[in-house]
């Protein structure tokens, strides 16, 4: 019976055969991949392996070349060798991401390096979902030989948020971010021009799940002071105010937040809940901005940095990435009058 060859890369290091072999022959169910792993069809180094084994950088990874064929229909079915197969695929993917991708929508990047792609995204732009989403153009601009590793995005910024934005470009860049994001070592901090007069810093620990609208797709979040059952999800977030201006008569204020926890639009229900809703977020009580105004609502994410209890930056994330939120707030700044 002839079987192909694939090579796991080091990004490929650490993942589980039957997660590969998803990727591999996406065509396939996870039950007939089971299936052929236990009938010998699918060996590492030569020999059978469970499920749950788990892939080294520069395994041979051989499965019956039927399994690949089109159609699955007989073990004479011939496929191409790994290097030609993997070549074709990963080119038929790039011109077809290149095609998609939108031609007003450009990389900003703030920094760079093996492992690690920080850009500035843009307000009102998707981050995945969609051909024109910055997954996608991120996907196009960074290359990889790994069997089972893409490049993503590392945390969340909503559609209309624009700011700082990591996306991985190796799996151990993705491993440590995740890592250090669930100790709270890496911290975020936001701007965000609030309706109404916050006279101090605020800090809010409250209680938010998601919920549907009834009538749309559109979900949103509730928040409570208090946790009122298992979907409930603690979030905790700190608001100073920095400057005040006015909006068509009405006090608003230009806040820096930061953020401990990263919920589904924290900082959007939060503010709202505290009685400080986003100027123009009108799903959280938000009144409509002028259409002079460029954008529904400004939120933006202007300064990552890593605490000093950080133990290992061995993968050489900067200490501080910074963008200036007067750039990104602009017209608003200038329309309040804020100072």
């Amino acid at each position: 019976m002839d079987f192909t060859n694939f090579t796991a890369k080091e990004n490929d290091q650490g993942r589980r055969i039957d997660k590969i072999l998803k990727v591999i022959a996406e065509q396939e169910s996870l039950s007939n991949l089971y299936k052929y792993m236990r009938k010998g069809l699918v060996r590492v180094n030569g020999k059978k392996v469970k499920a749950d084994y788990r892939v080294n950088a520069g395994d041979t990874i051989q499965l019956a070349s039927f399994i690949l064929a089109e159609g699955n229909e007989s073990p004479e079915n011939e496929v191409e060798n790994l290097e030609n197969k993997a070549d074709k695929k990963a080119d038929k993917k790039a011109d077809k991401k290149t095609e998609n991708k939108s031609e007003n929508v450009k990389l900003n990047i703030l920094f760079e390096n093996e492992n690690f792609l920080v850009i500035n995204k843009p307000y009102n732009v998707s981050v995945h979902g969609n051909k024109d989403s910055l997954d996608a153009l991120v996907r196009s601009y960074v290359k990889t030989d790994a069997l089972s590793f893409s490049p993503g995005p590392l945390h969340r910024l909503d559609k209309k948020t624009s700011g700082i934005l990591v996306f991985s470009k190796s799996l151990a860049g993705a491993r440590w971010f995740t890592e250090n994001i669930s100790e709270h070592t890496i911290s975020k901090v936001y701007c965000a021009v609030l309706e109404g007069k916050l006279e101090e810093e605020e800090c809010w620990n409250d209680w938010v799940r998601s919920k549907e609208e009834s009538g749309n797709f559109f979900h949103t979040v509730e928040c409570s002071n208090e946790k009122k059952g298992p979907e409930w999800k603690n979030a905790q977030s700190c608001a100073r105010p920095l400057a005040y201006g006015l909006l068509d008569g009405k006090a608003v204020t230009l806040a820096e937040i930061k953020i401990k926890t990263g919920r589904k639009h924290q900082i959007r229900v939060q503010s709202s809940f505290h009685g400080y809703p986003l100027a123009g977020d009108i799903s959280y009580g938000g009144h409509k901005l002028p259409q002079k105004l460029s954008r529904d609502f400004y939120l933006a994410a202007v300064n990552l940095k890593l605490s000093d209890e950080l133990k290992n930056n061995n993968l050489g994330f900067p200490s501080s990435v910074k963008i200036s939120f007067e750039d990104e707030f602009f017209d608003i700044i200038k329309y309040c009058y804020i100072k």
